[in-house]
């Protein structure tokens, strides 16, 4: 389970700051969003990184599921958008 904290500076970016509360962890999440036309293009930045004993075994499952998770996230928007979900 992880804590955030956020910083708007809203637009153009938002940080969430990403703190462990059951397993040692920390990171961030940058949201940024830039006009053009008129459209929005939204990009973000994730880290995330275990600490202590176990980051070895965190940092490896990281970086196995958050690239999944995250492409499965950005087509989730993607759709929502285009079907006016969102």
């Amino acid at each position: 389970m992880l804590r955030t904290s956020t910083k708007w500076n809203f637009p153009p970016n938002a940080q969430i700051i990403l703190e462990g509360i059951s397993d040692k962890a920390s990171g961030f999440v940058e949201v940024n969003l830039k006009p053009i036309d008129s459209k929005t293009q939204v990009s973000f930045v994730l880290s995330l990184k275990g600490e202590g004993v176990m980051a070895p075994l965190v940092n490896a499952l990281i970086s196995k599921v958050v690239p999944k998770v995250t492409k499965e996230f950005v087509e989730n928007v993607k759709n929502a958008l285009s079907t006016g979900e969102l």
